[in-house]
């Protein structure tokens, strides 16, 4: 018993620190609803580079559909996004969107409390976070737990909200998460006890919803659904690389 909590300790201190790495990616199947597969999306640590005086990660978050995907609901999205190492706000971010007849492109970059979108110039706050980063970043700025599977599921709920303002092309959004507690997700990786974080109400456009669950000592976030223009995607996780 004391040699499995001492484990189980370990383990979490692992998980509280780990940071990201160039070269993690995460593949993922894409459901419509959660029911049909639509297609595959990627979100990936590309490199590590110098910007604006600071270290940064860069991440690119895609999503694309099959050739039956494009059929229901065509799309072709992707984000790149630069983030600080210390502190995991974006500097820069490289937006594009393509949903069936939806097109549009922006091109970010932020300088201390002031943006520039598309020659569109804004106030930002302080600590300003690009949203698909946030889901690999989420465990490094809030303590993520998951009960020891061994001593049977949990499922209690949370209340505990968490904010984040985000960066969306040339606009700043509120998202904000609660602890949703714990449950089963089956995924094509496999079957995750799982924590999950979401909105209060029904999710909105840009709104998401992020279940961890740990995978070869590593929490990874395995399902993630996204509300776009027009419903919901539901990513659920398949292969992890690093």
């Amino acid at each position: 018993m004391k040699l499995r909590m001492l484990s189980a300790i370990f383990i979490a201190s692992q998980l509280l620190g780990q940071t990201l790495q160039k070269g993690d990616s995460y593949h993922y199947n894409v459901y419509f609803e959660d029911l049909i597969k639509l297609g595959e999306s990627n979100l990936s640590v590309i490199g590590e580079e110098r910007m604006g005086g600071f270290e940064t990660f860069h991440l690119k978050f895609s999503i694309r559909t099959s050739s039956l995907g494009d059929k229901i609901y065509k799309i072709r999205n992707s984000v790149e996004s630069w983030i600080k190492k210390e502190d995991y706000t974006v500097l820069k971010q490289i937006k594009k969107s393509r949903e069936k007849n939806f097109k549009r492109d922006f091109t970010t970059e932020v300088l201390e409390n002031k943006a520039i979108s598309n020659s569109k110039e804004f106030l930002v706050p302080d600590k300003i976070f690009d949203p698909y980063s946030l889901i690999l970043t989420l465990q490094n700025l809030y303590d993520i737990s998951i009960p020891d599977p061994d001593k049977g599921l949990v499922n209690q709920e949370k209340e505990n909200e968490i904010h984040f303002d985000i960066l969306d092309g040339s606009k700043i959004r509120k998202l904000s998460l609660i602890n949703g507690g714990v449950d089963i997700i089956r995924t094509p990786l496999g079957k995750f006890n799982a924590v999950t974080f979401k909105p209060k109400n029904p999710l909105k456009n840009g709104d998401m919803e992020i279940s961890y669950g740990y995978y070869e000592n590593r929490l990874v976030p395995i399902k993630i659904s996204l509300a776009l223009n027009s419903g919901v995607v539901v990513m659920k996780i398949k292969r992890v690389e690093r």
